[in-house]
């Protein structure tokens, strides 16, 4: 929320969507896969502009995760995008605007201004991908940005970069009004000693959806995907895993029927569930 009052929200869509809550009609439409957008409002909730951030016709799903506004009411958006050898499109307008790239599965930096004119756009990740999840805003126009990745992991334009070589770790990186690195802090304890399962991003989902999954010690693991009457619809991972690291999964929701799963987990001593829900 801005200091006037006006409100400004970022999420996701799928299909066509109609963003001004009055009589009148903005829509916006998605590809294939889920849009983000990032859409602003009045104090009193009247529409101002929206932006999509996403494939114009194919499969490039995108997901906005967190918005901040500086001082002068810029606009910072972070994210991830699964981009299936898309480009994903940034602008908002006519013009094709993409990121630059470290893999398919990457966080998103991008910036607008209050009027929703496209700044610049960032691309976060390492081998096996990153996602941006929470973003702020000071008031020398700084924006810092909460994401994980794994191995070596890009910061963007400037060529910075930390390594992470044993698994994924949470980091925060600082950039200024035009996009360029401040400063990257890494969390400095990347091997947890407990048996932990996070959260399935994007839920729901329509294509792929990834999680993260961390040993204490060594074990056979066993994750598997099951509809509601238990039975089981795809197998994502059988084997042996190292303790004490982080170990990285996808979920292929591409060919499985629309509805609600479970995610479930098996090994080293814990059976974990999670909930799913597949959107076609």
């Amino acid at each position: 929320m801005s200091a006037d009052g006006d409100i400004y929200i970022t999420g996701h869509f799928l299909g066509v969507s109609d963003f001004d809550p009055g009589p009148a009609v903005a829509p916006l439409t998605s590809g294939e896969c889920f849009d983000a957008f990032i859409a602003k409002y009045s104090a009193a909730g009247a529409y101002q502009w929206a932006v999509d951030i996403g494939a114009e016709t194919e499969c490039a799903e995108a997901v906005g995760m967190g918005i901040a506004l500086d001082q002068h009411d810029n606009v910072f958006v972070t994210g991830y995008y699964f981009d299936f050898d898309v480009p994903v499109d940034f602008d908002g307008g006519s013009a094709v605007v993409t990121a630059d790239y470290v893999s398919e599965e990457d966080a998103f930096v991008v910036r607008y201004d209050n009027e929703g004119r496209f700044g610049w756009a960032l691309g976060l990740g390492g081998f096996a991908g990153g996602m941006g999840l929470r973003i702020a805003a000071n008031a020398e126009g700084l924006a810092h940005v909460l994401a994980f990745g794994c191995g070596r992991v890009s910061m963007g334009m400037t060529g910075a970069v930390l390594d992470f070589p044993t698994g994924c770790r949470l980091f925060v990186s600082t950039y200024d009004q035009a996009g360029f690195v401040a400063t990257s802090v890494a969390q400095q304890n990347e091997t947890p000693a407990a048996h932990s399962l996070s959260a399935v991003y994007p839920n729901p989902f329509s294509q792929r959806a990834q999680f993260m999954l961390t040993l204490g010690r060594a074990a056979f693991v066993s994750v598997g995907l099951y509809d509601t009457m238990g039975r089981e619809v795809r197998r994502v991972h059988d084997g042996y895993l190292a303790g004490e690291t982080a170990h990285y999964f996808e979920v292929d929701g591409a060919s499985v029927p629309s509805g609600v799963y479970l995610l479930r987990v098996e090994g080293a001593g814990h059976l974990t569930t999670q909930r799913l829900v597949i959107t076609h």
